[in-house]
């Protein structure tokens, strides 16, 4: 499916060396994505504020989510519908990753780990596959839901004993 604008990447953290590597390797891996920087929450919200399809992989270092709400990531969910949440923490229990996914993430990630760039990498891959497919799909439905809207006769499915299963 061919973009029609540059999918965006958010990254939301307060340390600029960790922006740095992580938008050099993003940059180097994937081509066509745009990079947006948010060194707080607050700055993050501002950019967010109107709902935005092209947001497709918000990176949140957990660090800067230390003085906000709980539904911090779940607002920024309505307002980006397509873009999954990558929660990056210096924790490795398995308690940080439930914490994490129960707050909003979509996925978790060691950001102390020697594989952390190769796994956010493809975590962002995962992310913008996901979003196309979700793109798709919705495609598909209004499509059919055209179509049904469009036709002047009845339309019905039958199952292989005459029984209708949609009309």
């Amino acid at each position: 499916m061919p973009q029609s604008e540059p999918i965006t990447i958010l990254i939301v953290n307060e340390h600029a060396e960790e922006i740095k590597l992580v938008s050099i390797s993003l940059r180097g891996f994937f081509t066509d994505i745009r990079i947006e920087v948010a060194y707080s929450v607050e700055e993050a919200e501002r950019m967010t504020q109107t709902p935005t399809s092209a947001l497709g992989v918000i990176l949140i270092d957990e660090g800067s989510l230390s003085d906000t709400p709980s539904t911090f990531l779940n607002d920024l969910k309505l307002r980006a519908p397509l873009a999954s949440i990558i929660l990056q923490s210096s924790r490795t229990d398995s308690g940080a990753a439930v914490e994490a996914l129960q707050i909003g993430a979509d996925l978790f990630l060691y950001k102390h780990s020697p594989a952390f760039l190769t796994e956010l990498l493809f975590c962002t891959r995962e992310a913008i596959e996901k979003r196309e497919s979700r793109l798709a799909a919705e495609l598909t439905q209004s499509r059919h839901s055209w179509l049904i809207d469009a036709l002047g006769d009845v339309l019905y499915e039958l199952d292989a004993e005459g029984r209708f299963l949609s009309v």
